[in-house]
């Protein structure tokens, strides 16, 4: 952090988000622009937090000259809202229980109707294959082996810093969102093939009292990696032990590439949840007789669905951080560390729920009282 300092009258303080902020050359750049305005009295920049701190005359500046000048330097302005601003951490959880009430009502509405509504009436021929597929897409995006990674999903996106400045605003948002997307189509795809060649002797079942071992591996894998991801969260800034700071920095190594992460996440949603996606994908699958041409609109159609709800929400996500987390500045560590508990939690959750006989067995008596 450097300051540059002017004695001068009692002065207000105002801390601005500047994203384009690399290294201490851009605050060498940004602190005299701002010094030389009247009425300042301070600046203080911090590169890590891309934040600049400026103290000033209120009845000479105002945060909107700061955003000139540094439009003038060529860096952008970010601010929070100000009910938001001393709050990060709070956003954060709101944020992520909004997710997982959108979570449970997309499980009671979207998997519930799917049993109710497609499975058990047979409706196959009276919806179509596309319908089948769109509404088994939505069915699979929300079930119940997989909705409670949403909130940490959300929390993710809300405190990744991807770089985007000098970028159009909606440009990395809808690039995030394609990745997260592709990483679960390609979920998908692998599924869809491995059904594709077992046909009817598929590893897929419907009970996950009954999963195979290879199953239950991706699931508690998923799972480790969403808490990882929290960890990584919660440490930033500390000093860990050996082994963490090895992870974190090939972590770091992953994320330097900006849609990685999304991709990743993406495919890691979805193989959390193969103990309810492909049992729902075999049973559309079969019903198509996998050699038709239905049986290949029914796939493509469940693909997109769960892509483009990956897409929406990443959208929405993504959004919120760009409008109310960009500005936190120098409070954002306490956003990353409420996003890490609540990664971190589900994460385990996850690893625990499903991947244990106990878990597996008390995830089916609350889950399944409620949609078949």
């Amino acid at each position: 952090m450097t300051a540059t300092r002017r004695p001068g009258a009692p002065a207000t303080e105002v801390t601005l988000a500047v994203p384009g902020i690399r290294c201490a050359g851009c605050l060498a750049a940004i602190e005299p622009a701002l010094a030389v305005l009247p009425g300042v009295t301070a600046v203080s920049g911090d590169a890590v937090a891309k934040t600049v701190t400026v103290a000033y005359d209120p009845a000479q500046a105002s945060p909107e000259r700061f955003a000139e000048a540094l439009a003038a330097a060529g860096f952008r302005v970010d601010r929070p809202a100000a009910d938001a601003a001393g709050r990060p951490g709070l956003v954060v959880l709101v944020a992520a229980v909004v997710a997982a009430v959108v979570a449970l009502a997309g499980y009671l509405a979207g998997f519930g109707g799917f049993i109710y509504g497609v499975m058990l009436p047979k409706s196959f021929d009276r919806l179509g294959a596309a319908a089948v597929g769109a509404v088994a897409g939505t069915a699979a995006f929300f079930s119940p082996c997989v909705f409670p990674l949403l909130p940490g999903y959300v929390s993710y996106c809300l405190t990744r810093d991807d770089g985007d400045a000098g970028s159009a605003p909606w440009a990395p948002t809808l690039r995030a969102g394609a990745a997260a997307a592709a990483g679960v189509v390609a979920v998908d795809l692998v599924v869809f093939a491995v059904i594709w060649v077992a046909g009817a002797a598929s590893p897929f079942t419907g009970d996950i009292r009954e999963e195979s071992v290879g199953v239950l591996a991706v699931r508690f894998g998923a799972g480790a990696a969403v808490a990882a991801l929290g960890t990584r969260s919660l440490l930033r800034g500390r000093r860990p032990a050996a082994a963490l700071s090895r992870a974190g920095a090939a972590a770091a190594r992953w994320g330097r590439r900006p849609s990685a992460g999304f991709v990743a996440y993406g495919a890691t949603y979805n193989a959390a949840g193969l103990g309810c996606t492909g049992p729902l994908l075999l049973g559309v699958m079969l019903y198509y007789a996998l050699i038709s041409r239905d049986a290949l609109v029914a796939f493509a159609t469940f693909a997109a669905t769960m892509g483009a709800w990956m897409f929406a929400v990443t959208v929405a996500a993504a959004r919120a951080r760009h409008r109310v987390l960009a500005g936190l500045g120098r409070q954002t560590p306490r956003a990353q560390r409420a996003a890490g508990v609540v990664m971190v939690v589900l994460g385990v959750y996850t690893m625990v729920s499903q991947s244990f006989p106990l878990g597996r067995e008390l995830f089916v008596r609350v889950f399944t009282r409620y949609v078949l």
